[in-house]
């Protein structure tokens, strides 16, 4: 898995590439949340090279929710497969996202 951060006027989009599972997160998952807290901006992930993530992708976007929320910023997440969604909705992750 990797990721890239594209900055713009408004917001900072996250884009995965690859399945977002614990070995492929493990050396990454703290970069990534370094450099969502020091964006003062509305965050967009883009799901569009995700196939799968487990519960450690899951805790990932739950940590980024929460740090978006104390920033009063906006946390959306787009383009999104049909397989994700449902393991989303299947973890009750949307509830709380």
């Amino acid at each position: 898995m990797d990721y890239k951060i594209i900055n713009n006027d408004e917001k900072v989009i996250l884009e995965f590439i690859g399945d977002m599972i614990l070995n492929e997160l493990m050396m990454k998952k703290n970069r990534i949340i370094d450099e969502v807290e020091r964006s003062n901006k509305n965050l967009v992930i883009d799901f569009s090279h995700v196939e799968y993530l487990d519960s450690t992708g899951i805790g990932l976007l739950m940590n980024l929710t929460g740090i978006q929320k104390k920033k009063g910023k906006t946390f959306d997440m787009i383009n999104m497969s049909d397989r994700l969604k449902k393991i989303m909705e299947l973890s009750s992750i949307t509830d709380i996202l």
